[in-house]
């Protein structure tokens, strides 16, 4: 910590320098040091390993004075390494999501709880191009819930039908099959 927080404008000039300050362990309170002394700039590289190391208080103090933010990237970003403090913070200061919809593909990883706490609670979030059925299938999650996706019109399509049938959920299977017929 001392070698960082005093000789930070010789560190600073090596290049690898950021990268391997995200190396450390529990480094938060020296990347705070640093932002708000000013001796490191914040960038989009910067915001995305506080959210990947779940640096809360140094994502905020950066979020607040970002002027153009790309709250779906970030969002992403949480999902995928399950930062859920970050993910919160996101969802209650994004009021208007009509224009950050985010589309899930489905091989991305996350957590199973905090994809069914989004679904009850922030739907909104996902473009309807999101394969959130798919992921609700691999995860095992509740026919009520992927019954709800299919009558709101999230996409699916064979994949889905496949992995209902790999499952031997014959009862997913008839639901998935009579909703792609009517599309």
């Amino acid at each position: 910590k001392y070698l960082i927080m005093e000789h930070c404008d010789l560190l600073n000039n090596h290049k690898y320098f950021l990268h391997d300050l995200f190396k450390l362990n529990n480094a938060e309170d020296i990347i705070f040091y640093l932002l708000l002394s000013k001796k490191i700039t914040m960038n989009d590289f910067l915001i995305k390993k506080l959210i990947i190391k779940k640096y809360y208080e140094s994502f905020i103090f950066c979020y607040e004075q970002i002027k153009d933010v790309n709250k779906s990237q970030y969002i992403k970003i949480c999902l995928e390494y399950n930062s859920k403090k970050i993910l919160f913070f996101l969802l209650n200061h994004n009021h208007n999501h009509s224009n950050n919809h985010l589309i899930l593909n489905k091989n991305e990883k996350i957590d199973k709880q905090l994809l069914l706490f989004l679904i009850k609670n922030h739907l909104e979030i996902f473009d309807k191009k999101s394969e959130l059925i798919y992921l609700c299938i691999k995860e095992n999650i509740s026919k009520t819930y992927i019954t709800n996706l299919i009558i709101k019109k999230y996409n699916y399509g064979y994949d889905e039908l496949y992995l209902a049938l790999e499952n031997k959920d014959l009862p997913l299977l008839k639901l998935l099959c009579n909703h792609l017929l009517t599309l």
